[in-house]
């Protein structure tokens, strides 16, 4: 009796030593668990800093555009010109816009990211008999790029861009001749603006060009120099591919409108761009 009360204290004894054991053990593993959420919640913290850090970029830039097209000219069999662009619009002039234009990048990482910037330009039209202008071929809007980008020793940092551009399209009539006077009659013009510019000159007739919105596409390549203090400069050479589809009509009082046709106004071009950004 004895021997099996002392084996049964013996047994007792070991279950909760063992008991003790477990214990011990999940009040470890639990320490440990908690140690290592806390090590991962900080990682993932410093991957966050890490990542936000120098990811926002904002500047201006200035730019300068060439033309791709700008003289159109057709002829019958005989040499005698039959028409330009528009009618007698034979050649286009670029209308520079000196303004700095705003523009935001956002890295993805260190080598890609995304662009949004601003796009504003013109061209002046000139007709074959004279020279007198019609007005003026003005585009605006925002553009929206996509870049990657490759950083180098000393600070310079190359990169290159393709994107979409939606542009808003407004054509800026000539007033003498969108309000009928002829371009050789500068005195009927100068008489009418003297008087005030009463409504509806000329018997109310009226020359019109109605442009529509377009889409531009988007090339660039280029190179971004740090300068201290998070700030670069930035040179690149841009390309945009653009059309702008415009119609031709006559109207009296503003009514008994005649439509005189479609055209398209070739608007692509190139040029460069300096600019002047900060990063966050």
């Amino acid at each position: 009796m004895k021997d099996t009360l002392s084996l049964r204290n013996r047994k007792s004894g070991e279950c909760r030593s063992l008991a003790g054991v477990l214990t011990a053990l999940c009040f470890l593993m639990a320490c440990s668990a908690r140690a290592d959420v806390r090590s991962i919640s900080r990682t993932l913290s410093a991957r966050a800093s890490a990542l936000a850090e120098n990811r926002l970029e904002i500047g201006v830039r200035a730019s300068y555009f060439h033309l791709l097209e700008k003289t159109r000219r057709e002829y019958d069999d005989q040499g005698r010109f039959t028409g330009g662009f528009l009618g007698s619009i034979d050649t286009l002039s670029e209308k520079q816009d000196p303004r700095p234009m705003p523009f935001a990048r956002v890295l993805f990482n260190d080598w890609s990211g995304m662009q949004i910037g601003y796009a504003s330009l013109g061209a002046k039209t000139s007709t074959f008999w004279d020279g007198h202008s019609d007005g003026t071929i003005e585009l605006r809007g925002p553009a929206f790029e996509l870049f990657a980008r490759a950083r180098l020793a000393h600070g310079f940092s190359p990169y290159a861009f393709f994107g979409i551009a939606p542009l808003r399209a407004n054509f800026k009539h000539d007033d003498l001749w969108h309000n009928g006077f002829s371009p050789g009659n500068r005195e009927a013009y100068d008489a009418w603006v003297a008087a005030g510019k009463p409504k509806w000159p000329n018997g109310g007739y009226r020359r019109t060009i109605a442009l529509k919105d377009t889409i531009g596409w988007t090339l660039a390549a280029g190179c971004a120099y740090a300068l201290p203090r998070r700030w670069s400069a930035q040179l690149d050479y841009r390309y945009m591919a653009a059309d702008v589809k415009a119609n031709y009509s006559l109207s009296w009082h503003g009514r008994n409108r005649q439509n005189r046709g479609n055209y398209t106004f070739p608007m692509s071009h190139h040029g460069v761009s300096l600019g002047v950004g900060y990063a966050f």
